[in-house]
């Protein structure tokens, strides 16, 4: 039998450097993928991302840091404005106020009510308009709204980007001792950016009905990165199985700081810190992942499994075990209703803010947790006003 040995493709220094540029980064990845596997190596120093790497129909990658607090990958600041006035149906122009990076030709996601979704039947929260030129703090559109929009209301970049996507039909990736830092400031609006701004973005093929329509991603391994400043998710795996993080740090991230999304299946999430995220790990339509010995500190919710597509056989065998989870806001574990045959066992629980545990759904396992200090009840079961 032949063996094919995999290129090794490396940036590598000792001491800080200066930056490396994002095109030279996405390069040596994209000789690594080409040649079948390989190690893309980033020093020390901040590495700015104005688009986000691409990790696509690609196996046995690494890409890994030298440090783990000083290998930084970040994403540039925030393109965003609010709307001064409420302005009609129809217009061609919003007059804004903390007009930041918006430029012409952008794709705007005006964060306002706008075409019926076909899967929910409900107006989507968002309406999307093209930039045709800036005057001052005036953002003249290629077309007339098509919707009204509230003063107040949030724009930014529908574009903007993620820090790392690993999509296609990948397998075998592993990122490694990075630091990911989303570019948030104090200064910038509250927003949750949902599948964009994230740290690392993991998508293979799905749809809402059908469920995963292609391969699925395949074991991506997340070690010892430290997740820091993110307006969307630290880490989210949407259509993957295998793999997991381990031995991570999530901070201040305004959405969850770990998600494992529709029709992710057998991912462990294992002996992470997470502080002030607003969920320290969310499972949504995922099955057979372990949740286990994570640190979650001050989070709004500590743990949260729920559906949200109707396919059978989802949102079931999940295990949530031996996790300390301490002042979340909300409920420490909260399981959906509509999901099965889920374990919660072991977990240590102080302080929270409503319910120590909140279980719905049938089947479930929940025993040995030690709970203590919670403001509302220590376990509720089938109670949704309780959520």
């Amino acid at each position: 039998m032949r063996i094919l040995w995999a290129l090794l493709f490396s940036v590598f220094f000792s001491t800080p450097v200066s930056a490396l540029t994002e095109e030279a980064i996405q390069g040596y990845l994209d000789e690594a993928i080409k040649a079948g596997g390989g190690e893309v190596v980033i020093p020390p120093g901040i590495h700015l991302l104005k688009k986000g790497l691409i990790i696509k129909d690609a196996k046995k990658i690494r890409l890994v840091g030298l440090d783990a607090e000083r290998s930084v990958l970040k994403l540039p600041p925030l393109a965003y404005a609010k709307v001064k006035e409420d302005t009609p149906k129809g217009a061609e122009q919003i007059v804004s106020t903390n007009l930041q990076k918006i430029i012409p030709g952008m794709r705007l996601r005006i964060e306002a009510e706008g075409e019926i979704e076909p899967f929910t039947q409900r107006p989507r929260p968002y309406l999307l308009a093209w930039v045709r030129s800036i005057e001052g703090d005036t953002i003249r559109l290629r077309e007339p709204l098509k919707f009204s929009v509230p003063a107040q209301t949030l724009i930014r970049d529908e574009d903007a980007p993620n820090a790392i996507e690993i999509r296609g039909s990948s397998e075998n990736i592993t990122l490694e001792k990075l630091c990911i830092d989303g570019g948030r400031i104090s200064a910038d609006p509250a927003i949750r950016g949902h599948s964009q701004l994230c740290g690392v973005m993991v998508a293979g093929p799905y749809t809402y009905e059908k469920g995963p329509t292609g391969p699925r991603v395949q074991s991506v391994r997340v070690l010892r990165c430290i997740f820091q400043n993110c307006h969307g998710r630290g880490a989210a795996f949407y259509s993957a199985e295998g793999g997991g993080l381990k031995d991570c740090t999530f901070m201040d991230i305004s959405d969850e700081a770990v998600d494992l999304d529709h029709f992710s299946e057998k991912i462990t999430v294992r002996h992470n810190n997470i502080a002030r995220a607003l969920v320290g790990v969310e499972l949504n339509d995922a099955k057979d992942c372990l949740v286990t010995a994570n640190e979650i500190r001050h989070c709004g919710t500590g743990i949260h499994l729920w559906r949200w597509c109707k396919m059978p056989g989802w949102n079931e065998g999940n295990q949530i075990q031996n996790n300390f989870i301490e002042q979340t806001q909300g409920n420490a574990v909260q399981i959906g209703k509509e999901t099965a045959k889920n374990v919660v066992t072991q977990n240590e629980i102080t302080n929270s803010g409503k319910n120590g545990i909140v279980i719905q759904g049938k089947d479930q396992t929940v025993e040995k947790n030690q709970i203590r200090g919670s403001a509302f009840k220590d376990i509720t079961q089938n109670h949704p006003h309780s959520l």
